[in-house]
């Protein structure tokens, strides 16, 4: 019997299972799920359990939307929330006064090298500047279309991410998640021409 089969055999015994034990088992299940989703605590079902531990670990990622190549790294990626806090860290946090992110200082970086104002124009205070970089890093996310967990020279993980255009962020995972940096689309002769298009 095919692998896909021998799952689908599973979950069709594991539904009948279920419906065999009553409904006053399920609605009370149902129940329980419900206060957990309205306290934060929404447990995973028993059939996506079982769907998630047949998977390998590079088809994990992939039904996630990473990409794997020879050079990935088959882990867990860090939540969404962890890499805004990265990206919201203090670019000077010992200086008093100074309010800056380190994401908004890669982004008045970033903002310059586009000709066609993509990352949009640096201007504003630093309240302001923190504002406009966590709107692109937030778009950058939302409309990730490759995403790949690396390694840089030296050994150091990443987590890269790319919209369709090329543009993108990059986060060190090791701990403490640390934000690395934007990403321009990919050019011939980057490098030399120091990223500017």
């Amino acid at each position: 019997m095919h692998r896909c089969e021998q799952i689908r055999e599973e979950w069709r015994h594991k539904w009948a299972d279920e419906q065999r034990g009553g409904e006053a088992k399920l609605e009370k299940e149902e129940a329980q799920n419900e206060k957990k989703k309205e306290e934060g605590k929404e447990e995973t079902t028993p059939m996506l359990k079982h769907i998630v531990g047949q998977m390998r670990d590079r088809d994990l990622l992939f039904s996630l939307g990473f990409r794997c190549t020879a050079g990935s790294i088959l882990t867990v990626p860090p939540k969404k929330e962890e890499l805004i806090a990265a990206f919201e860290q203090k670019f000077k946090p010992n200086v008093v006064g100074c309010v800056l992110t380190v994401g908004a200082r890669a982004w008045t970086k970033h903002a310059q090298r586009s000709s066609e104002e993509w990352w949009g124009s640096v201007e504003g205070s630093e309240k302001e500047k923190n504002e406009r970089a966590l709107s692109c890093i937030e778009r950058v996310l939302a409309k990730a279309e490759w995403m790949n967990i690396h390694e840089l020279p030296h050994e150091q993980p990443v987590l890269e991410v790319r919209m369709k255009e090329g543009y993108g962020a990059r986060w060190y995972i090791d701990t403490p998640i640390t934000f690395r940096g934007f990403l321009e689309p990919q050019m011939e002769g980057g490098h030399e021409k120091r990223w500017r298009h």
